[in-house]
């Protein structure tokens, strides 16, 4: 069983699922209040929960799950500089589509996921699965001094 708790829907809207809430509940992490009315502590598990203002919210694997674009946005990922050997990072950010300010734009949404390795970007909003191919791009791209804006399919279009 699955509860589903939404709070704030006429102003800033937020959802969160909390598993097994019976258990919660006995466990002392769910306290109910009055009919219809209840509150967690902060310890309470929680499954997903997404605020209207997050960038974006995680599973329960570390992947990022991206937050949706407004109808004039697109997704710009902001690369972190780095070393050749540096793990891939950086974060996922939405601009308006009439003013994005610079980006670069590449596609490397081809390419396989080989089976035997694992490649991704680390985001503070969770991990981007990408190819071997994008890896390869970004670790070339990337410089040690600053932040690189690019649009990058494979990671910009979910």
């Amino acid at each position: 069983m699955i509860l589903a708790f939404v709070a704030n829907i006429d102003a800033e809207p937020s959802v969160a699922l909390f598993p097994n809430p019976w258990q919660q509940h006995l466990d002392g992490v769910l306290i109910l209040q009055q009919r219809y009315h209840g509150r967690f502590s902060e310890n309470a598990s929680v499954l997903y929960a997404i605020t209207a203002d997050a960038p974006h919210d995680v599973d329960r694997t570390g992947t990022l799950r991206y937050r949706a674009l407004k109808p004039d946005e697109i997704r710009v990922l902001e690369l972190s500089p780095g070393k050749w050997d540096d793990p891939i990072a950086g974060e996922i950010t939405h601009v308006s589509i009439n003013n994005p300010g610079e980006y670069r734009a590449i596609s490397y949404v081809w390419g396989s996921l080989l089976p035997d390795k694992k490649f991704h970007v680390d985001t503070p909003g969770g991990k981007i699965e990408i190819t071997a191919s994008l890896e390869a791009a970004l670790r070339v791209l990337r410089g040690r001094g600053g932040i690189l804006r690019l649009w990058a399919d494979a990671v910009c279009i979910n």
